[in-house]
């Protein structure tokens, strides 16, 4: 259950229109840009908890 969680939450982050509408339209470039880093190092963050997730289930 937390794998598929995990996986939905990365995917909305980094795939939802709405987020990079909502960030792009701030008119601050810096907010577009902090969205894209922070979204891609939450991911990036998330691999070792669902290998550790993984591990656990097999």
């Amino acid at each position: 259950m937390w794998i598929r969680l995990i996986v939905a939450f990365d995917f909305l982050l980094l795939l939802a229109p709405p987020l990079h509408w909502a960030f792009a339209t701030a008119g601050d470039p810096l907010s577009s840009l902090g969205y894209l880093v922070g979204g891609s190092a939450l991911v990036v963050l998330s691999l070792p908890a669902l290998l550790a997730l993984t591990a656990k289930e097999a």
